[in-house]
């Protein structure tokens, strides 16, 4: 059985609701083909400087967000750390494994930009949820191929879409971070008059203490905003309570988005961006996609008249299609392909 270690090495911190799920996923579904060499061992205080004490016991080295080391004031020292990994690399004959989730940082800078094109460049192995980020990959360097897996689904519940007592027209969650575009949305809407169009409910936390002001600034009995961990249970009571749910990502850095798939799962009719996911499962009418502010709102005007165009089935077959359980054995497929 190979071994490969998974950065970042997070799976000594409880798996909570305030914590991106995707490496626990990601490790559960490798352990089917694969070591998990870091399993069961804290990292340490750097998870940037945790790689250096597996290289010479590993296989792969599976990077998701290498790039952001880049990032805050020790930023330029890392890129020489990074620079000696290579090397290190090299002698031992580890592969490198990057999944790239964005095109670019949420909070870029010029060197985690080089950081992310230096790695795409130096990996074995290319992996991306999303369509777009292929393209991407191809606009860098044609001659790299790129591995497109479907973003893995944790669960499914679509029995919680019923017609009844849907008391909420549109529903946002997740943590609310600049990037994800809601001030924008809000704007839009004060600027066309539609503040008191629609019954909003937005829920996450909000970690930029001046963002949340500006947002609580449109706080009214139309538009519910609260600052609170968004809950799987809470979000699929809200749900069912609601027509849809809305992302408003800007397309600047997003490529694929685990709440897409999580909301996706728990039976909501979704409206977003036309641009990386979203825009993949909206080829399969999956979901609805905007181009716009002015599309966005044609189009969630088109699912509170109830004109919906999603179909369940369809859904419920590319879930069961596009399972973590699945994952470890495409991974381990590419990999024999690649030897």
């Amino acid at each position: 059985m190979k071994r490969i270690y998974v950065y970042p090495n997070i799976l000594h911190l409880h798996k909570d609701i305030n914590t991106n799920p995707y490496i626990w996923n990601l490790c559960n579904s490798l352990r089917t083909n694969f070591e998990i060499v870091q399993a069961g061992k804290k990292p340490s205080r750097s998870l940037f400087l945790d790689i250096f004490q597996y290289i010479f016991r590993t296989d792969y080295i599976y990077f998701n967000w290498i790039e952001d080391i880049a990032l805050g004031k020790y930023g330029p020292f890392k890129m020489i750390l990074y620079y000696v990994m290579l090397l290190m690399i090299k002698v031992k004959g580890v592969r490198i494994i990057f999944m790239m989730h964005n095109k670019k940082p949420h909070q870029s800078n010029k060197l985690s930009l080089y950081l992310l094109h230096d790695i795409i460049k130096r990996s074995d192995i290319l992996l991306t949820h999303a369509n777009e980020g292929v393209e991407v990959i191809k606009k860098m360097d044609p001659s790299l191929k790129t591995y497109l897996i479907n973003h893995p689904f944790e669960m499914a519940d679509i029995s919680l879409r019923e017609e009844n007592n849907k008391d909420i027209d549109i529903l946002i969650w997740g943590t609310i971070k600049p990037y994800k575009g809601i001030l924008e949305f809000l704007l839009h809407l004060k600027e066309h008059k539609l503040l008191q169009k629609y019954q909003i409910r937005m829920i996450g936390k909000i970690p930029d203490a001046k963002y949340k002001e500006m947002l609580f600034r449109y706080k009214s009995n139309h538009i519910i905003i609260e600052d609170i961990p968004a809950e799987p249970a809470l979000l699929k009571q809200l749900t069912k309570r609601s027509k849809l749910t809305l992302f408003t990502y800007k397309d600047d850095t997003v490529l694929s988005s685990g709440a897409l798939m999580q909301a996706l799962s728990y039976g909501a009719v979704i409206v977003g961006p036309s641009f990386g996911a979203f825009k993949d499962l909206s080829s399969l009418d999956l979901i609805y996609v905007y181009e716009n502010f002015d599309s966005m709102i044609k189009a969630i005007d088109e699912v509170l008249n109830g004109d919906s165009r999603v179909d369940i089935f369809k859904i419920q077959s590319y879930i069961s299609n596009n399972t973590w359980d699945r994952y470890s054995y495409t991974l381990k497929e590419i990999l024999g392909q690649n030897k």
